[in-house]
């Protein structure tokens, strides 16, 4: 029985050192690149870092259309051609004509010139006949008091033509927004609709084709370079990341390929904010799309490793 209880000793020795060798390894950081990395995961959908609303200030008739979704546009690119209604371009040419009030301007301040230049003339053989002692001096008196007031009718008569040309200047350049084009003579028959800004045609209303009417937002353009990923927190994993983090992104369908996305933004908000409600907030990240190959919508995993301490810290 003596053997047994010898061999029984010594294992209980051999694991206790085994215990002291495995607590020193890990004292002196040994075996960390074998210890298992705990992720966070979370789920997220991709959206659009932005989007613009297109719209047609007008109803009309469409004459052309040279977009597609998915297309990429430029700021200021044609996206349609729509014919305007009669009425619309009636009420535009009215609201343009500022041609009998700038020629009435124009004959006031023609009619003051030649009053004026009467005026300094009768103040000049007036003034001849006072030096003859011929007439009072109250008359010269009279008379400079009608070139002064002549004056100032000239002054608020060209002050009235500048403003009705600064205001038909003006509503020239509105109009002429809206339709898309610059104004000449004529006032457009045709309205163009364009792009806003660079992007992609992410939306478009139904059934925009040639002869149809169409009024209001007709696309929507999406910027998709970078991309967003929104994905909601609760308050204790928010609060143990900033922005910059880098997080691991894989997408819900498809190749397991691990993208890179970073955090710009942290909600201060919880997204409900009544007492019952657990709390939650949103995040946001920015992810590189230069294939175009995240599209809005797509539903992803957002990954946060912890980071491992060091046993020595």
């Amino acid at each position: 029985m003596r053997l047994p209880n010898k061999l029984f000793g010594l294992f209980i020795v051999l694991v206790f050192l085994l215990g002291i060798n495995e607590s020193a390894r890990a004292q002196n950081g040994e075996g960390a690149e074998n210890q298992p990395i705990h992720t966070k995961v979370f789920q997220g959908k991709v959206y659009c870092s932005s989007i613009y609303p297109v719209q047609s200030a007008f109803v009309g008739e469409v004459v052309k259309k040279n977009v597609k979704i998915g297309q990429r546009v430029n700021k200021g690119d044609v996206l349609l051609k729509i014919a305007l209604l009669k009425k619309d371009v009636y009420a535009l040419t009215k609201r343009l004509d500022r041609e009998l009030p700038i020629l009435n301007a124009q004959l006031s301040i023609t009619t003051l010139n030649r009053e004026l230049q009467q005026r300094e003339k009768q103040k000049k053989d007036t003034a001849q006949l006072i030096k003859e002692g011929m007439a009072s001096q109250q008359a010269g008196q009279d008379i400079e008091s009608e070139i002064d007031f002549l004056k100032l009718k000239l002054k608020h008569a060209n002050k009235e033509l500048a403003t009705i040309k600064s205001e038909l200047k003006k509503e020239v350049a509105f109009v002429g927004d809206m339709l898309g084009q610059k104004i000449k003579k004529e006032t457009p028959k045709y309205a163009l609709v364009l792009a806003p800004t660079d992007g992609f045609i992410v939306w478009e209303r139904v059934n925009i084709r040639v002869g149809a009417l169409v009024a209001g937002k007709v696309f929507e353009i999406g910027i998709m370079d970078p991309m967003v990923i929104r994905t909601q927190m609760y308050e204790s994993d928010s609060s143990q990341i900033k922005s910059g983090d880098v997080a691991e992104v894989i997408l819900e369908f498809g190749p397991e390929e691990v993208l890179q996305a970073v955090v710009k933004s942290i909600s201060w908000l919880p997204i409900k904010r009544d007492l019952a409600s657990p709390t939650y907030y949103m995040v946001d990240l920015e992810i590189p799309n230069p294939a175009n190959s995240l599209k809005e919508g797509y539903k992803v995993r957002v990954m946060f490793p912890e980071v491992r301490k060091n046993i020595l810290q």
